[in-house]
């Protein structure tokens, strides 16, 4: 038994130690790993030595990762100063937050929080510097060694209830932007914990080295010295930086400061006439302005929205109106809208690549190249603003909006507010028309006839395009009418406006589509609406023909095309449907000898009512192409006349029964019943109606050839002759004698002519033809 307990004792002893062992030799060969996986911020227990550089090889997926950062993952060198900055910013910030609660960690002021940038040609060297947070020797190893190790990322994890804080480098991998232009980057750092200062060095090569910095005077905070290649050297300059920081850094919380040389003149003791130049260095603040979005906008003067929205957009001084407002919920942000006067010049252009709205991740510049359409449509792509947010799922390069329900709550949001604020526009236009004393009182100095005449075309495009917002939208589209170009020819109505206006008995809205409101008011077609006082809807736009495919009736009334056959005015009475119906039957004659005298050019002729002084016109059928729909379709780029031709259908001849040239007409073909068609009069009332109503003709020339015989015909009504044989100078021209007439011959031709002139020509009065 003794044995027995002995050897279990002995058993034991051994697992314990085996266990021990193998847990020895696990620490041994996993202590790199957990150094670069968990190392506090406080941590000071520094273990280098003096001047002793080491090198540390980078491991192999680093460095794929590390050429994938360089030559890939980032669209444009440029991102290296936004990156490094942001860096900089992150650890002003980390401080900042870490005092707070500990007053020891600061040696001077809040307000001192700085970042500086210098460069100096002659070495090729651009410096970014901060006196934030700094590193410790590990964590240069640890944020700066390993990729998408980033310190902020850690300090997150250490602080992830903390909701107090605002960093920006949450991939670890915007350090290395600084190798789009750098072939060496050194970086010098302090931390708050540590007392001595270390150098991190690295060519983007396999390896990087740490060693202590000789220099253990300098202060707190992280200096990156980036050593620039030879195809970056254009950012060596003070024009270039200050560009930099007004495109990516210019809304940052911390000041940026920057080392510039001036030039002042100062005279001689010796010849007070000479004037010697010196050159000044000054340390000058270079992101003065702050960011507005961030305060109360009863704090907000107009000035710095004029500042803010001058500093937004290329191509217009003014703006109609804006919303400055604060979004809570499931995620927050801050935004500043602007609706400019005019817009941009490449309307709808898909070759340009900013968008209206600059998205900033906490102040720092993501991208103003994203997606058009991430953020606002593209009925909306005339506002302006700025977007300041925490929670935008950026990717990893901060170049790109990653689609996401964050994304789609901000879409929807600014949506919301752009509709506001034209709304509001809308709103207050109207309530001037019913109350003109409050145009005195109202503050805003923009109306919606002015938004309207800039930007319809992109809510009508809204209307077509975006069925969520349909209805929201039909409500701020605005018309010319007949009514409206009465009254005055600037003024515009609502569809609400012209409902309220309809008459009795009225059960169709009426629009019209053409390529002017000239063209339009004075056509034919509107005869005998004129005549009866119901108004129609001008619409000039190409964009409209489209519109009009899409938005088939508002409040229960159906939109009508008047230039389509079958048109009803209002409610017809009985007596009118009588009257056509005699009219038909007693027309029937001319109506067949149009019908085949125009069989290539039109489907069937039938009497109408719409017309009243204009013997015919031409008209679309039903489903057919309107003659506006005909010249859009013409005027493209790409139209294939030969199809076009195919797909259009021929159209309907409508003739007035009651106008004089029709009864004629009637008359004539009665006389000449049985004889074929005379082609030259129906081609001309063909013509002439497809002229008014806006259709372009197949045969110009015919069509030209006609007009001449009808003068002809007119003058010689008028027994307007002119001889035909030549004139006595034209025979003394034509002759075969080698001398010119002499003077007394030229007199005497000239006074011939004069006498057959007043003896065969009269006076014709020219007003009367």
């Amino acid at each position: 038994m003794k044995v027995s307990r002995l050897r279990f004792l002995t058993l034991v002893t051994l697992f314990f130690t085996c266990l021990v062992l193998v847990t020895s030799k696990t620490d041994t060969q996993g202590l790199f790993h957990r150094a670069s996986e968990s190392i506090p911020l406080h941590d000071s227990n520094e273990s280098v030595s003096g001047s002793t550089e080491e090198s540390f090889e980078f491991q192999a997926e680093v460095q794929r990762l590390m050429n994938i950062i360089i030559h890939s993952l980032y669209s444009n060198k440029e991102i290296f100063f936004r990156e490094l900055v942001s860096n900089a910013a992150d650890a002003l910030e980390k401080l900042r937050f870490l005092s707070l609660t500990n007053r020891t960690l600061l040696d001077d002021n809040l307000e001192n929080l700085k970042i500086q940038i210098e460069f100096d040609p002659e070495e090729k060297t651009i410096s970014i510097e901060d006196n934030g947070i700094g590193m410790t020797r590990e964590e240069l190893i640890n944020n700066l060694g390993v990729v998408a190790r980033s310190g902020t990322l850690n300090f997150l994890e250490q602080l992830k209830d903390q909701k107090d804080s605002a960093l920006i480098g949450q991939f670890g991998v915007g350090f290395y932007a600084a190798y789009l232009v750098a072939d060496k980057v050194t970086v010098i750092s302090k931390s708050i914990y540590s007392d001595k200062a270390y150098v991190w060095e690295s060519a983007a090569d396999k390896t990087f080295t740490v060693k202590e910095c000789a220099n253990q005077s300098i202060g707190r905070g992280t200096r990156v010295i980036l050593h620039m290649r030879q195809d970056s050297l254009e950012f060596l300059n003070e024009h270039a930086l200050r560009q930099l920081v007004e495109k990516y850094c210019r809304f940052i919380t911390f000041p940026i400061y920057m080392k510039v040389e001036s030039s002042t003149e100062e005279s001689t003791e010796e010849e007070e006439e000479e004037l010697e130049s010196k050159t000044q260095v000054k340390n000058v603040v270079v992101n003065d302005q702050k960011p507005t979005w961030l305060k109360n906008p009863s704090e907000v003067k107009e000035d710095e929205y004029k500042a803010l929205f001058l500093s937004l957009s290329p191509y217009s001084k003014n703006y109609l109106t804006k919303t400055h407002f604060r979004a809570e919920g499931e995620v927050e942000f801050r935004s500043i809208l602007f609706i400019p006067e005019r817009p941009p010049f490449d309307f709808f252009s898909e070759e340009s690549e900013s968008t209206p709205i600059k998205l900033y991740l906490k102040r720092v510049l993501v991208s103003d190249k994203f997606a058009k359409d991430a953020l606002l449509p593209r009925w909306l792509s005339f506002v302006l603003g700025i977007v300041d947010s925490d929670d935008l799922p950026i990717n990893i390069s901060r170049e790109m909006l990653q689609q996401s329900k964050i994304v789609h709550l901000i879409r929807k949001k600014l949506i919301q507010k752009s509709l506001e604020m034209i709304r509001n526009l809308a709103a207050s236009e109207e309530m001037e028309e019913s109350t003109p004393s409050s145009r005195k009182e109202s503050n805003s100095t923009a109306s919606y006839s002015q938004f309207w005449k800039q930007y319809g075309k992109y809510i009508k495009l809204g209307v077509i395009e975006d069925g969520e917002y349909r209805k929201k939208l039909v409500n701020l589209l605005r018309f010319k009418s007949s009514k409206t170009v009465e009254q005055d020819p600037n003024d515009y109505t609502s569809l609400k406006s012209y409902v309220t206006r309809m008459k009795a008995g009225q059960d169709v809205i009426y629009y019209l589509a053409g390529e002017s409101i000239g063209s339009v008011k004075n056509s034919p077609l509107l005869e005998q609406l004129k005549a009866k006082n119901f108004e129609v809807l001008f619409l000039t736009e190409p964009i409209d023909e489209y519109l009009m495919q899409t938005l088939t009736e508002f409040e229960g009334y159906k939109f009508v095309d008047v230039s389509k056959e079958n048109l009803r005015l209002g409610q017809d009475d009985k007596a009118i449907q009588s009257k056509l119906s005699k009219a038909k039957k007693e027309f029937q004659p001319l109506i067949d000898y149009l019908e085949k005298a125009l069989s290539e050019h039109v489907t069937r002729v039938k009497v109408t009512s719409r017309l009243v002084n204009t013997p015919c016109m031409l008209v679309a059928a039903e489903g057919g192409y309107s003659a506006n729909t005909e010249r859009i379709l013409r005027a493209q780029a790409l139209a294939n006349p030969e199809m076009f031709s195919f797909y259009s259908p021929k159209k309907v001849l409508e003739i007035n029964p009651d106008h004089p040239i029709i009864k004629r007409m009637l008359h004539f073909v009665k006389k000449r019943k049985g004889k074929k068609p005379k082609d030259d009069i129906s081609m001309m009332l063909y013509e002439l109606a497809a002229i008014s109503a806006g259709f372009q003709l197949e045969d110009v020339s015919g069509f030209s050839e006609r007009m001449v015989k009808v003068i002809s015909l007119m003058l010689d009504q008028e027994k307007i002759f002119v001889q035909d044989t030549p004139s006595p100078t034209e025979t003394l021209l034509d002759s075969q004698e080698e001398n010119y007439p002499s003077e007394t011959d030229q007199e005497k031709i000239r006074a011939t002519e004069n006498h057959q002139t007043e003896a065969s020509e009269p006076v014709v009065d020219h007003e009367e033809l």
